[in-house]
């Protein structure tokens, strides 16, 4: 899971399972048992809201995960920012996995060229992000993180097979 999608709140279910791990580990009577068992079961059910999160917003894992990262440390949006954002996050994605496939070694010698294209339909007035909830400098910064993103889902697998 967290391997498609590194947003914050997949880090703390990662985090949390590894202190109840770690917690275990330290104790061995029956209380600590049967805390980290239920421990276990709060973090079972919150993996799995958190994989059906996507079908709840109407996205598939891959959108979700450029959704998720478009929307962090964006507590406050309102549902029509939010719709907006779903639309950028699927629109960017075809994008740039059209662009991907015309690009020889795009992870090598064409990242500049990447990152202005995820940063031209972020930015976009009438298609990109909602303009009253980003700032130029926050659209920057997205970019960059997106790019990782990307780099990280198809750096490897582009070399090697189509990243559609």
């Amino acid at each position: 899971m967290l391997e498609k999608n590194q947003s914050q709140r997949r880090l703390s279910l990662y985090e949390r399972y590894h202190k109840i791990v770690n917690d275990y580990n330290r104790e061995t009577d029956q209380v600590a048992i049967e805390q980290t068992f239920e421990a276990l079961m709060y973090l079972v059910r919150d993996i799995s809201e958190e994989e059906s999160r996507a079908v709840r917003e109407n996205l598939n894992a891959e959108h979700l995960a450029i959704f998720d990262l478009l929307c962090e440390n964006k507590e406050n949006l309102s549902p029509r920012s939010r719709d907006r954002i779903k639309k950028v996050a699927r629109s960017l994605l075809l994008e740039i996995k059209a662009s991907l496939e015309t690009l020889e070694s795009w992870q090598n010698k064409e990242s500049t060229q990447v990152r202005q294209l995820i940063y031209n339909i972020l930015y976009d007035e009438i298609a990109g992000l909602p303009i009253n909830d980003y700032e130029e400098k926050e659209i920057e910064e997205y970019t960059n993180v997106i790019y990782l993103h990307v780099f990280r889902q198809y750096g490897r697998a582009s070399s090697q097979t189509n990243v559609a």
